[in-house]
C-alpha cells in the first residue's frame, strides 16, 4: 500500500514516454496512489479528478462516515506529479469543507474553476494555487451545472435559469474570462433563440450536456418533454454565442433519443450518446445524421478522444480502448486493456497531458482513495511552462531505409494496409538515447495503387492523419516528416495502398537542457532562389547532372552568423526529365539521398532542413534538369547564439486541425483565402508559438496552381508551399510556418480542398 506523504511540487511537468495503456511511471507505485491520509478513516466517495498545467492532480470527494449540520463533509486534495500530497495546497495538501464540488476545470494560470453545490444553490468558484476559494459572479446565470474550457483560458458556464419575469426554465451559456468576469458581448441564451428546439417550460428531466469542437463551435444537447416523453435535441453555437444556422435544420436537430450527451469525434464529427444505454448516434459537424452505432454503451463509462479512438470502463479494475469502429485496440495496454488488480475503479477521465486518470477505492476498503494514471495518446496541448521542449540537431543527410534494397527493413515492397517499424535511435547519426523526435525525408516509389502513408511513434495507435499521398499507380513522391520517436527508439510507417518506402534522416530533436543552438527563427517566408529570374543563381535552367551552390547566410531573412541549418521549401519547375533534387551542406561530398522527386514537365515542391556548409552555402543537384526555386521558411541557431527559450520544438502526436471537406462554408474556389485559428486551440496553446510544424495537403484540386501558407494579418508573400499540376490531384507538403496572432492564412490559386495535420509547434516563451 502506498500512503501519500508531503513533498514539494516539481516546478515543471515533463510528459512521459510510456506506451499507450501503461501505468504512468513515477506516479505513486506503478501508476497507482492509495491514500488513507485524506480520508482519516472515514468512508470515501471520490467525485472527480483533474490535472493542472504543472502536472499536479486535484481531486474532490465526500466522506460519508461523518455528518455535519450542513451535510456530509467534502474535500479538495492535490497530489504532485509523483503522487504525493502537495503541502502548498490547503493544510498538508487537503481542504475539508461543507459544499460539494464538480466540473474541475484547470486554467492556464494554474487556478481551477469548479461548480460548488450546497443544498440551496450552485455557483462557479475559482480554486487558487494555495486552495483559496473565490466565488465568481456570472450575471443572471442561476443554476450552472457544466463547465467547458476553451483553450484560450476562457470557460463556458452552462446551466438553467428561472426568475420572476420568466418563470419557465431555460438553458443559458455564459463565457467566463480569465479574470473571472463575464464576457459581455457573448450571446448565450440558447432557449430564447431556439424555442422550437429547446422549448421554454418545466423540465422534469433537466438534462443537458455540451462539447467543444475544434472549429470553436459549442454543441449543446438538451432533454425536454414532448407528449409525455423526453426528447433530446442538439444545436450548435458559434464562438460569439450566435446560433449556427447551418447546423441541422435552421440550427437544430432531433436525435430521436430520450436523454443524450454529446462528444467530439474525429474531424469534428459528433457522437450523441443515449443516457439510457441504447447506443450512440453519429452526426456530421453540421448536424446531418450519419447512422446509429453499436454496441450500446452506458453513459458513465464512455470517453471519446476526439481522434476516433475511445475508452470504456469494461470491468471494475479495467479501462479498455476501442478504435473508431468499436473494435478493441490491441496497441493499448495488454490486448487493448489497462488492468489494475486490487482497485475498484468508479470513473475515469481523459486529461490534456495525454494521460487517463481513474479513481475509486482499493478492493474491499472504502476508507482509502485510489488514483490511477494511465498513459495514452490523447493529449496535445500542455500549457507553458509544463511542456517538453526540444532543440534541433542537424546531421549530414543519410539514407536509413530502402525497402528496394533491404536497408532498415526486409527487402520487399509493402502491401496494402502494411506497416514497418523503423529503428531511428542509434542510426544515421541519431543518438541511441535522448531523442524526442526525428526528421525524415520519406519517399514512396513504385506505388501499387492510390493511397497514403502515415508516419507516427511506434507503440502508439495510428493517428487519423497522412504524411504522403499517392494518386497514380507507379508514382514516386517524397515529403519531409518530423515525428515523435516511440519508446523503443522506432517510428512506424503505414501504407494504405502498397509501395516501396525510402527514408533519409535530416536531423533530430533532443531535450533542451541548454538552448543556444537548435532554436527555430521564423517569420514571413521569403524567396532566395529562382533560376527563372536569376535570383540567387544565374538565369538559366539547370541541365541534367548540374549542381549549384546557393548562398543562404547573409541573405534576408537569414543572418550572416549564428546559423546551423536553414529551412527551405524547394520547388522544381518544368523538369526536363524524371529525376530528383538533392540538397546538402556545401563542402562535403554529395550524399546518396534525395529531397525532391520530379516528373517530366511538372512542378513539385518539398520542404527541406539543410545544414549550412562552407561559406554559409548549401549545394543543390538535379539529376534530370529543372528550374529551381527556394523559399526560406526559417533557420536554426548555432551554439554562438544566446541561450534562451524562444524557438524550441514541442513535438505532439499528429493531429488534424483543418479539413475543408468537413466544412461546407470553407472557401475552396479559385483565388480564395482561408484564415484559420491554430494557436489558442485544443492543439496549440494561446500566444505560445512562433511557428508550427505541419503537413498541408491539397486534394480535389481545381487545376494547375499553387497554395501559399503564411502568418495571418500580414501581407501574402510571393512564395508557394504546394504546387498542383492537374484537376482532381491530391498532393501534400510539409510546412514550418509562422502564425500571425495565433492565426494561419492559406491562399489557393486554382481552388482545392485543404487539410492541415500538425506535428508540433515552436515556443514563443
Amino acid at each position: 500500500m502506498f500512503v501519500a506523504v508531503a513533498v514539494v511540487t516539481p516546478l515543471l511537468f515533463t510528459p512521459r514516454a510510456d506506451a499507450d495503456g501503461e501505468p504512468v511511471a513515477g506516479f505513486g507505485v506503478s501508476g497507482v496512489v492509495i491514500d488513507n491520509v485524506v480520508t482519516q478513516g472515514n468512508h470515501v466517495s471520490l467525485i472527480e479528478a483533474a490535472q493542472r498545467p504543472d502536472g499536479s492532480v486535484i481531486v474532490t470527494g465526500s466522506l460519508t462516515g461523518v455528518v455535519t449540520a450542513t451535510g456530509r463533509p467534502n474535500f479538495l486534495a492535490r497530489y504532485t506529479t509523483a503522487g504525493q500530497l502537495d503541502p502548498a495546497f490547503g493544510t498538508g495538501g487537503v481542504i475539508y469543507l461543507a459544499p460539494q464540488f464538480t466540473d474541475l476545470t484547470p486554467r492556464p494560470d494554474g487556478t481551477v474553476l469548479a461548480l460548488q453545490y450546497t443544498p440551496v444553490s450552485r455557483q462557479v468558484v475559482s480554486i487558487g494555487a494555495n486552495g483559496a476559494i473565490t466565488p465568481l459572479l456570472l450575471g443572471i446565470l442561476g443554476q450552472p451545472d457544466q463547465l467547458i474550457p476553451r483553450p484560450d483560458g476562457t470557460v463556458y458556464a452552462i446551466g438553467q435559469f428561472t426568475d420572476s419575469t420568466r418563470p419557465s426554465a431555460r438553458i443559458e451559456v455564459r463565457l467566463v474570462r480569465p479574470d473571472g468576469r463575464i464576457e459581455g458581448g457573448y450571446a448565450g441564451d440558447v432557449s430564447s433563440v431556439l424555442p422550437p428546439f429547446f422549448p421554454l417550460g418545466p423540465r422534469p428531466f433537466p438534462l443537458h450536456h455540451a462539447a467543444l469542437l475544434t472549429d470553436g463551435r459549442l454543441i449543446i444537447a438538451d432533454a425536454h418533454v414532448t407528449a409525455n416523453s423526453a426528447v433530446c435535441t442538439i444545436t450548435a453555437l458559434n464562438g460569439d454565442g450566435s446560433v449556427d444556422s447551418t447546423f441541422g435544420v435552421n440550427g437544430g436537430v432531433d436525435t430521436g433519443t430520450q436523454f443524450c450527451r454529446v462528444d467530439r469525434f474525429v474531424d469534428d464529427e459528433i457522437r450523441a450518446v443515449d443516457f439510457s444505454g441504447t447506443g450512440a448516434i453519429a452526426f456530421s459537424p453540421h448536424g446531418q445524421a450519419l447512422g446509429n452505432l453499436v454496441p450500446p454503451f452506458d453513459r458513465t463509462d464512455l470517453a471519446f478522444e476526439g481522434t476516433g479512438y475511445f475508452y470504456t470502463h469494461s470491468s471494475s479494475d479495467t479501462i479498455e480502448a476501442l478504435d473508431p469502429l468499436g473494435n478493441v485496440d490491441p496497441l493499448f495496454g495488454v490486448g487493448g486493456s489497462a488492468t489494475f488488480p486490487g482497485i475498484d475503479i468508479a470513473r475515469f477521465k481523459l486529461l490534456g497531458s495525454g494521460d487517463i486518470v481513474a479513481w475509486g477505492t482499493p478492493t474491499g476498503n472504502d476508507t482509502a482513495l485510489a488514483l490511477v494514471m494511465i498513459s495514452a495518446s490523447f493529449g496535445t496541448a500542455l500549457q507553458p511552462p509544463a511542456v517538453d521542449t526540444t532543440k534541433f540537431v542537424s546531421v549530414p543527410p543519410l539514407r536509413i531505409l530502402d525497402t528496394r534494397e533491404g536497408l532498415g527493413a526486409p527487402q520487399a515492397k509493402l502491401g496494402t494496409s502494411a506497416q514497418i517499424d523503423l529503428q531511428v535511435a542509434g542510426v544515421g547519426g541519431v543518438p541511441t538515447t535522448g531523442v524526442s523526435a526525428v526528421v525524415l525525408n520519406v519517399t514512396a516509389t513504385e506505388a501499387t495503387q492510390a493511397g497514403f502513408i502515415s508516419v507516427y511513434p511506434s507503440g502508439t495507435r495510428r493517428p487519423i492523419v497522412s504524411n504522403l499521398n499517392l494518386d497514380i499507380v507507379g508514382q514516386t513522391a517524397a515529403n519531409l516528416v518530423a515525428v515523435k520517436v516511440g519508446v523503443n527508439g522506432k517510428v512506424t510507417l503505414f501504407t494504405s495502398g502498397g509501395t516501396h518506402l525510402v527514408a533519409d534522416v535530416a536531423g533530430y530533436y533532443t531535450p533542451a537542457i541548454t538552448s543556444a543552438d537548435g532554436r527555430l527563427q521564423s517569420g514571413t517566408p521569403e524567396r532566395i532562389l529562382d533560376t527563372r529570374l536569376g535570383l540567387g543563381a544565374p538565369q538559366a535552367k539547370l541541365v541534367a547532372g548540374q549542381q549549384i551552390d546557393l548562398q543562404v547566410t547573409g541573405r534576408s531573412p537569414v543572418p550572416a552568423t549564428g546559423v546551423s541549418a536553414v529551412v527551405l521549401n524547394i520547388t522544381g519547375d518544368q523538369a526536363s526529365l524524371d529525376g530528383f533534387v538533392t540538397a546538402w551542406p556545401t563542402g562535403i561530398d554529395r550524399p546518396v539521398v534525395s529531397n525532391l522527386n520530379l516528373v517530366t514537365g511538372e512542378t513539385r515542391a518539398n520542404l527541406a532542413i539543410v545544414p549550412v556548409g562552407a561559406g554559409g552555402k548549401i549545394s543543390l543537384f538535379t539529376s534530370g534538369g529543372t528550374e529551381l526555386i527556394a523559399d526560406v521558411a526559417g533557420w536554426f541557431t548555432d551554439a554562438t547564439m544566446p541561450d534562451e527559450g524562444i524557438g524550441l520544438f514541442v513535438p505532439i502526436n499528429p493531429t488534424r486541425v483543418l479539413d475543408t471537406r468537413q466544412e461546407p462554408s470553407a472557401p475552396t474556389s479559385q483565388l480564395s483565402t482561408l484564415t484559420r485559428r491554430i494557436g489558442s486551440t485544443a492543439v496549440v496553446p494561446p500566444n505560445a508559438t512562433i511557428a508550427i510544424a505541419a503537413n498541408i495537403t491539397v486534394t480535389e484540386s481545381g487545376g494547375p496552381g499553387f497554395i501559399t501558407a503564411w502568418p495571418a494579418n500580414t501581407q501574402r508573400p510571393v512564395v508557394s508551399n504546394i504546387n498542383s499540376t492537374r484537376a482532381g490531384q491530391t498532393i501534400p507538403n510539409a510546412a514550418i510556418v509562422a502564425l500571425g496572432l495565433d492565426d494561419l492564412s492559406l491562399f489557393t490559386q486554382s481552388g482545392a480542398q485543404l487539410i492541415i495535420d500538425i506535428n508540433g509547434w515552436f515556443t514563443n516563451f
